[in-house]
């Protein structure tokens, strides 16, 4: 988890890693699979949607 770091902006967030096997990790190999461990996942997605959902209807104060 040190290894993770993020710039941010007014507009965005860049997050990775400084370990140079990371991208290895993230994407895989030929002999070993991917395990993301940056980014959001499609239940992530649908989470945030579902949260900004209850939000926007005032369900969430």
């Amino acid at each position: 988890m040190a290894s993770i770091t993020h710039e941010a902006s007014a507009n965005s967030v860049i997050t990775g890693s400084v370990m140079g096997y990371s991208v290895y990790v993230q994407e895989g190999t030929k002999t070993m699979p991917a395990r993301p461990f940056l980014g959001l996942s499609s239940q992530d997605y649908q989470d945030i949607d579902d949260l900004m959902s209850d939000w926007l209807e005032g369900l969430i104060v």
